[in-house]
């Protein structure tokens, strides 16, 4: 593996801001919503790392499904934190977390269509 995957390395600094966030969320007495944040903020990176040890394609291209699914539950709550004035705003979260989303739907997206046209050959 490639230790300067750049997705892999975003995905960590992101759970790194994650993990910082998730602190403000609990010195604002939001435990549920904190569990969650942290939850999903760092399995991205989590679940992108087990993809770059995958056994095939097929459990590569699961393990980023999985990655994305797990960045669109913590869209929704960087959304939630933006909209309460009982939470702590973190917007300078939403960029990144949508370039991470937009990049891992296009190497899901590349991937299959490599299946795809090895599949025609």
């Amino acid at each position: 593996m490639n230790d300067k995957n750049p997705i892999l390395e975003r995905s960590i600094e992101f759970a790194l801001q994650a993990i910082k966030m998730s602190d403000k969320l609990r010195k604002s007495g939001q435990l549920e919503i904190k569990n969650q944040f942290i939850r999903s903020g760092t399995s991205i990176g989590a679940n992108i790392h087990e993809a770059q040890y995958g056994s095939s394609t097929a459990d590569f291209l699961h393990k980023l499904k999985i990655a994305r699914k797990e960045a669109n539950e913590v869209k929704y709550w960087i959304t939630l934190c933006n909209r309460s004035p009982h939470l702590p705003n973190a917007e300078y979260l939403m960029e990144e977390i949508e370039s991470i989303r937009k990049i891992l739907s296009s190497i899901i997206l590349n991937t299959e269509r490599n299946q795809k046209k090895k599949g025609k050959e």
